[in-house]
């Protein structure tokens, strides 16, 4: 697992690599060569929603996708945000240099078209006027510590219509973690839920659905602490 991903007893955060056994890194580490949606299509979703944990004042929130050796970035959507605390962003259609293609999946995991080329929102980051880092943004419905029922909402690109199907059992002398597999995309933007469905002792189990789970807000982490999220299986 990678390192930044804390046991769903303290953190959520394994949400971002479940996946993610073999993906490459989506969110880039810098800001440099940025570029702003020019493409929006009508059909295009918007994320929107109550933003918890705010901290006042006016911020940016942009959802940015990288791709490329090296890293090129590109804002899928830009809002700003004032004391409302209320996100409201379109989404455009990503350049096709920045959709990837599916890499291995785990055993047990079936990806219906691996032809298929996509990207994925996960966090928002939070920039202030002078385009300084400032935190992040990712929508859920807890705080700090999961339980049974707590949940992620992510986004994803396709190009084409597909499934994952499946389940993966991650096991160590300790631990054994399930991940459970039943989500169905369109072509163009689909959100999608990741849940923590059963916790007791040495044991954890998630699924990944279709869809946005109602009562999440987007929670948000000062940059001190923000993370950076991984994707669905992704590789350049």
């Amino acid at each position: 697992m990678n390192d930044y991903m804390k046991k769903p007893k303290t953190m959520f955060y394994k949400f971002t690599g479940v996946i993610a056994l073999t993906l490459a890194l989506i969110a880039g580490c810098g800001d440099d060569n940025t570029t702003t949606p020019n493409d929006p299509q009508g059909n295009t979703p918007t994320l929107s929603g109550s933003v918890s944990n705010y901290p006042g004042g006016s911020m940016i929130v942009k959802a940015k996708i990288t791709a490329g050796t090296p890293t090129d970035s590109f804002f899928v959507g830009i809002d700003t945000l004032d004391n409302s605390g209320i996100v409201n962003m379109p989404l455009a259609t990503p350049p096709s240099n920045f959709l990837v293609a599916f890499g291995t999946v785990p055993s047990g995991v079936v990806i219906s078209d691996t032809t298929t080329r996509a990207t994925q929102v996960g966090n928002l980051r939070a920039y202030g006027f002078s385009n300084e880092l400032i935190g992040d943004m990712m929508k859920k419905n807890y705080t700090d510590s999961a339980v049974v029922g707590s949940f992620v909402v992510q986004y994803l690109y396709s190009t084409k219509p597909f499934t994952i199907t499946g389940a993966d059992t991650s096991a160590n002398l300790t631990d054994t973690t399930v991940f459970v597999y039943n989500i169905t995309f369109a072509s163009g933007w689909n959100a999608f839920t990741f849940r923590l469905t059963e916790q007791r002792a040495n044991y954890d189990k998630y699924e990944y659905v279709t869809g946005e789970a109602a009562g999440a807000t987007w929670y948000y982490t000062p940059s001190i602490v923000a993370t950076r999220n991984r994707g669905l299986f992704l590789i350049d």
